[in-house]
């Protein structure tokens, strides 16, 4: 075991020493315009868990590196909880209640416009390597890209990069390209072969044997995990057949937590362990991340790629009772990693302290490669961020949507909960369906009068999107 963790902390400094050699250039006297566009998605990838957003452990080198080299948004928020409803989101710039509902029978409708079809339409070469579950092309993610790639299960970058880098290679010189690379490398169950035990190695206890069996961590509430037999009663099921734990199962878990016969007590040091199994997987889809950036160096492309690396949602981990993401859009649910990376004109290692939403990110794209916005978007370009020419705004405001009824507003300083979905009634300011936090400067988030006058000026600010969206 010990060898098998020496290499790896051997292969990420490797890594490390490759991708060093890519120098940003800040500051050219020309817009620049890159050949090839890459998104590298982390699925399930909390901001605070990598280097570069204030992490103590070293989960993210080369990341951290690309950060310090290009743009970091410190202040960007995911629009929903849910992968499948997160993604519908990113690729066609608008808030995902507007193309379907909020729930597990969302179908991405091939009405909608989306950046890989645009692309695809101008002639620019597109491929996506995605490692399933709901960016599985049954979902209808598929439109608009020439290679379409996905695994059965929700994978890992070790089946996915490797054929994205074979496909980066295949690119004639003058070819202009998308690329999207995906893992569910963070996503439960946290495990990773080699990776594993790389920042918790002396750990002998129970966590391990949870870790291994189905639904895993799924099943802890609070400090307890619940041992579910038979499990199927907390599943529900996509129309496919494809089974997904259920947000509303969490209630019946809680509940037989507090049994004891039912349930194995956990101590903090076995929830230390799960969390760093969850920082495990997270270096482990850094090492991926630098291989990509080895590979471009290796091509000659560094100068002509934008890079663009996101969480698509976070994880809660215990904050409200359980690992998961589909029970809260908080901070811990929605707050993602956002790094934009391009030698040819972004760069300096910029920190953006202005609030963003993922949904920004195809404007963005679109405006630096001098297309025409999607129709519809709600997204709205970062390029002026991303080149230094506007400051940051201390009004701009992120709104995210869960699967639950939950919908929030989230200011540089503050977040509103309504637990309600955009769809239903709200219910009244200052209520007891609405749940108001002060954030201090380092992200600390406190729970706050919600009668209070800033809590009514966010109340007004999700009343008015949600009329917005109707």
């Amino acid at each position: 075991m010990m060898r098998v963790r020496a290499c790896a902390v051997l292969a990420l400094l490797a890594v490390a020493a490759v991708t060093g050699g890519c120098r940003s250039s800040a500051g050219t006297a020309q817009p620049w315009t890159p050949r090839v566009v890459i998104m590298v998605a982390l699925d399930t990838c909390r901001a605070d868990h990598l280097g570069c957003y204030g992490h103590a452990r070293d989960t993210s080198p080369n990341i951290d590196r690309l950060a310090r080299q290009g743009v970091l948004f410190e202040r960007a928020f995911s629009q929903a909880n849910e992968s499948l409803l997160s993604y519908a989101s990113i690729f066609s710039a608008q808030y995902p209640q507007r193309i379907g509902p909020m729930s597990y029978d969302f179908r991405f409708p091939q009405s909608v416009p989306t950046l890989p079809s645009l692309l695809s339409a101008q002639g620019v070469r597109t491929g996506a390597f995605v490692a399933g579950g709901h960016l599985h092309h049954d979902f209808g993610f598929g439109r608009g890209f020439e290679v379409y790639r996905d695994e059965w299960d929700f994978g890992s970058f070790y089946n996915t990069m490797p054929l994205a880098l074979s496909w980066l290679t295949q690119l004639k010189g003058n070819e202009h390209a998308f690329m999207l690379a995906h893992t569910y490398d963070p996503h439960v169950p946290y495990v990773n072969p080699l990776f594993g035990e790389i920042f918790d190695p002396d750990y002998k206890g129970v966590a391990d044997k949870i870790l291994q069996r189905p639904p895993g961590v799924d099943s802890i509430a609070g400090d307890v995990y619940v041992k579910c037999e038979p499990l199927t009663r907390f599943l529900s099921f996509t129309k496919e057949g494809q089974s997904i734990i259920d947000p509303v199962v969490f209630k019946r878990i809680e509940q037989e937590a507090a049994v004891p016969a039912k349930g194995v007590k956990l101590t903090s040091r076995d929830l230390q362990h799960i969390d760093a199994h969850y920082d495990a997987c997270i270096a482990y889809a850094d090492l991926w991340v630098g291989l990509l950036m080895a590979r471009i160096q290796a091509l000659g492309l560094e100068r002509e790629t934008l890079v663009i690396i996101f969480g698509d949602h976070g994880e809660d981990m215990r904050e409200h009772g359980f690992y998961n993401h589909r029970i809260a859009v908080s901070d811990s649910c929605t707050h993602v990693p956002l790094i934009v990376w391009g030698p040819g004109g972004i760069g300096g290692g910029k920190r953006v302290a202005q609030v963003v939403q993922l949904i920004d990110m195809v404007p963005t794209v679109l405006e630096m490669l001098h297309l025409s916005p999607l129709e519809k978007a709600d997204g709205r370009s970062l390029v002026s961020l991303l080149q230094g020419t506007a400051s940051s705004s201390a009004d701009a405001k992120a709104f995210s949507e869960g699967l639950l009824p939950m919908m929030t507003v989230r200011a540089p300083d503050a977040r509103l909960v309504v637990e309600s979905h955009s769809k239903d009634p709200m219910p009244p300011p200052g209520s007891d369906k609405t749940r108001f936090y002060t954030i201090d400067a380092a992200g600390r988030e406190r729970e706050g009068d919600r009668g209070s006058a800033r809590a009514r000026e966010l109340y007004d600010a999700i009343a008015r999107w949600r009329d917005q969206l109707r």
